[in-house]
């Protein structure tokens, strides 16, 4: 599915959005390694091709959510509108790649690292303590609060890949794009049907 939108704005933006498993799923040691490996710092993939080497956006993010039952993986990009295509063929690429071949095995020792960091500094306090407590029992899997980083330390590139072959499918995909007013998305390549979208 697509929508594009025109407002009062300089740049344009795009989000590419993809339902994900839920906690009931237990792939979060796997979607959490995925993410940093797409999306965190500057030796990322997404950073180093489309940000540093190809130069098709200026800035980005990867957002996710996961519920008891579903998820949401959100690529958000913002460009201008004659880079837009490109950009987004940029993403899809990787993602494609990853699927195919997983990660490298430093991109996925960084990325477990990270991962597993990030929860231990989070439970340095009462509060993130209590919030990973609450979070994981109103998800009904309480032992995840404790063995998470465990579970991290056990992702392995295949699961990566097969992960990203499950959910970052082109089927599944929602498009938002954000146009400056007064942008033909056709006459900068921009597509504004499904059709279009998945020519592209």
């Amino acid at each position: 599915r697509i929508r594009v939108e025109h407002g009062d704005i300089k740049r344009a933006y795009c989000k590419l959005i993809f339902p994900a498993p839920g906690e009931a799923d237990d792939l979060r040691p796997v979607l959490s390694v995925a993410r940093r490996v797409l999306s965190d710092g500057r030796s990322c993939r997404l950073y180093r091709r489309v940000q540093e080497e190809l130069k098709l956006v200026d800035d980005f993010a990867v957002m996710t959510e996961t519920g008891p039952r579903e998820g949401v993986i959100i690529f958000d990009l913002e460009t201008d509108p004659a880079r837009l295509p490109r950009a987004m063929q940029a993403v899809a690429g990787i993602l494609t790649e990853l699927g195919k071949n997983g990660c490298t095995e430093r991109e996925l020792d960084r990325a477990r690292v990270r991962v597993a960091r990030s929860f231990i500094f989070g439970e340095e306090t009462v509060q993130g303590q209590a919030s990973t407590l609450g979070y994981h029992e109103a998800m009904d899997d309480l032992p995840a609060a404790f063995d998470f980083p465990t579970k991290v330390s056990a992702v392995t590139s295949g699961e990566v890949a097969q992960f990203c072959r499950s959910v970052f499918r082109l089927e599944d995909l929602s498009c938002v794009i954000y146009l400056p007013q007064g942008v033909e998305p056709q006459a900068q390549g921009v597509p504004t049907t499904a059709t279009e979208l998945e020519t592209l």
